[in-house]
């Protein structure tokens, strides 16, 4: 048997109980019991809300990362089609700069037009308005110009071809 006592508020005695074991065991184990089952509920309960909570903050999180990853691809696909557009302009103003540097007399015409000479011809850009223009007319005449188109890059270079043709135009008809 196990004894009880529980001590009045109204007076100095105690009040005493006489317990068989097994009640008290059971009594012990029924605590136990509602201790485990409160302190397992409570856990379930606690691990509920933090999963609740942080899928709450890690969904936003997750949704951005995969945001930055998906502008990260779109970026990498325009970088890819930027540099595509910008090689293809590159090969035409290459192109382009090659033929106008074709329309630029040779050093042998010249030479043969005067006797020391030197030429800086450099465009702002890849090609530009402004060239010079030679032409030999006969044994003792030759027609020199230095010519300032208005614009630059293409524009510029369009606008060089035009004169330079009606520069041609112009000397064919007069040695004519």
């Amino acid at each position: 048997t196990d004894l009880v006592y529980l001590p009045m508020k109204s007076t100095d005695w105690k009040l005493v109980f006489q317990l068989p074991r097994e009640e008290s065991i059971a009594i012990l184990n029924n605590i136990r019991l509602h201790t485990l089952l409160g302190g397992s509920v409570s856990l379930i309960v606690i691990v509920f809300i933090f999963y609740f909570i942080s899928s709450r903050i890690a969904n936003p999180l997750k949704r951005a990362i995969l945001l930055g990853q998906e502008l990260e691809k779109q970026v990498a696909a325009r970088t890819l089609e930027l540099e595509q557009k910008n090689l293809k302009i590159m090969d035409s103003i290459d192109y382009a700069q090659r033929l106008q540097e074709s329309i630029l007399p040779a050093h042998s015409d010249l030479a043969a037009m005067l006797a020391d000479y030197f030429v800086i011809w450099q465009p702002r850009d890849l090609v530009g308005g402004d060239f010079y223009w030679a032409r030999r007319l006969d044994e003792n005449r030759s027609l020199i110009a230095v010519i300032d188109c208005t614009g630059h890059g293409v524009p510029g270079a369009f606008m060089t071809m035009a004169v330079n043709s009606i520069l041609d135009n112009i000397t064919t008809e007069v040695s004519d």
